[in-house]
């Protein structure tokens, strides 16, 4: 603000100077034409001379110096009577050759005043001897409107400085205020704190606004995550303690003789089998970490999904065991189709074979699964379906986040939680996804996409 008012006074100031610099270059020219003579000019015709000059340069008040010099160059008349010996040393500093008549010249420094002057000087129009007008000013009054308005001036420079600071601490405040607010919830979300919030005014603008809803959403997620993570500790501590206490006690028990022959063989086998389970865990553990780091390469090759499909199903169901009692499953899918598809086998299998388990452990009564191929366009997909009781609402949107895993399956289901996340991942590195098609009282359906030829 306060540039602006100094270049917007600086701008009025030259813009004057200009105007008074013209009017003194009109008044030469307009004596210039008058037909007057300078050796019989009479005082009255050359006052006269000087009034027209002045009412047509516009000089209402502050009058400069005129000079008339005749031939030889020597002043014949001059206004006022005793101009000063500061305008008779302008007069002699000027340059007075033909290349400089009607060009405003600028004499300074004046001998023994300082100061400086604007004069021109033009040829009189009329006459048989040739004779010059001349008319200077001293510069300090070539501004005298400025001079004159000088308290105005100051008081308006005061205003408008007042007046931008005003609106300077009115947008600082309005800006600088949510922004110290989101400053100072960033300390507590470093601290530990998640639970801020940030008001929202109306009267905010639209950027602010966007920073404020980002932000809010962010400490939000923040959150979330926070708690998974001391969710995740708290399931990966308990998962990993279970196995490993048990193989401590079952191995102290066979050393100490607390079970011998038969049983102790039991004991030993139980603990293999729980060692082979804390293995898995860190290994799908470890799988995970590395799939989303993108470290496991994809194998792509040639493949038919409808008989790619048929053989995951049928390894699947012979290594249930007794858990394939009561449970049917079914492979839906037009065999007149072309199927073929560009992908990796082992990668498909990996995401099968996990909805498979979830639909079995969804249905520990028993029930059925059926898998359903359908071609949309470029793009296959598999339809996973069981008759278990549903993904309640609530956990739907968090079934992809790693680590999570619904109230159901903390009490029924061992695990990380990293099943769904880590087929999710799968499914998109080979150029498809992994959805939840839909989920109710009657059964879940998960659909694998895959296109015909990733990208």
């Amino acid at each position: 603000m306060v540039l602006v008012a100094t270049a917007t006074l600086v701008s009025v100031n030259r813009v004057h100077v200009e105007t008074q610099r013209d009017a003194l270059a009109t008044f030469a020219r307009a004596v210039a034409r008058e037909p007057i003579a300078p050796g019989a000019t009479r005082e009255a015709e050359w006052q006269a001379a000087l009034r027209r000059g002045l009412e047509e340069a516009g000089f209402p008040q502050d009058r400069p110096v005129a000079f008339l010099l005749d031939e030889a160059g020597h002043v014949a008349r001059q206004s006022p009577e005793r101009p000063g010996r500061e305008a008779e040393l302008v007069l002699a500093a000027m340059a007075v050759e033909p290349g400089a008549y009607g060009i405003v010249q600028r004499i300074e420094p004046v001998p023994g005043s300082g100061r400086s002057w604007l004069a021109v000087l033009e040829p009189l129009e009329q006459g048989d001897a040739p004779a010059l007008a001349v008319a200077a000013m001293p510069l300090e009054r070539i501004m005298p409107a400025v001079e004159r308005f000088r308290l105005v001036r100051l008081a308006g420079t005061f205003t408008v400085i007042l007046v931008g600071w005003g609106i300077v601490y009115l947008m600082t405040r309005r800006f600088v205020a949510p922004i110290r607010a989101a400053a100072d919830a960033v300390r507590r979300i470093a601290d530990g704190h998640y639970d801020v919030k940030l008001s929202r005014d109306g009267r905010q603008p639209k950027e602010i606004a966007e920073l404020m809803d980002a932000f809010a959403d962010m400490a939000e997620r923040l959150r979330e995550h926070e708690a998974l993570r001391r969710q995740l500790l708290a399931g990966v501590t308990h998962e990993l303690r279970t196995p490993i206490t048990s193989v401590s006690g079952l191995l102290q028990a066979v050393r100490d003789k607390v079970v011998t022959g038969e049983e102790a063989e039991l004991f030993l086998h139980n603990a293999l089998k729980q060692a082979d389970r804390l293995q898995k865990l860190v290994d799908d553990l470890l799988e995970f970490n590395r799939f989303a780091a993108q470290e496991i390469t994809v194998r792509l090759a040639h493949a038919n999904l409808f008989a790619l499909v048929g053989e995951i199903v049928h390894r699947w169901r012979a290594g249930q065991g007794e858990a394939a009692d009561g449970l049917s499953i079914g492979l839906e899918a037009d065999e007149a189709e072309d199927w073929s598809l560009r992908t990796d086998p082992e990668r498909i299998e990996q995401v099968l074979v996990n909805l498979l388990n979830n639909a079995r452990d969804e249905m520990p009564e028993g029930g059925s699964i059926r898998i359903g191929l359908v071609r949309e366009g470029d793009a296959f997909h598999v339809h996973v379906t069981d008759t278990g009781a549903g993904v309640p609402e609530a956990e739907q949107p968090h079934l992809f986040e790693p680590y999570y895993r619904g109230e159901r399956k903390k009490r029924r289901i061992r695990g990380l939680g990293l099943g769904l996340p880590f087929s999710r991942l799968i499914a998109r590195s080979l150029g498809g996804d992994l959805v939840l098609a839909k989920s109710d009282g009657r059964g879940s359906t998960f659909t694998l996409i895959l296109p015909r030829e990733p990208r």
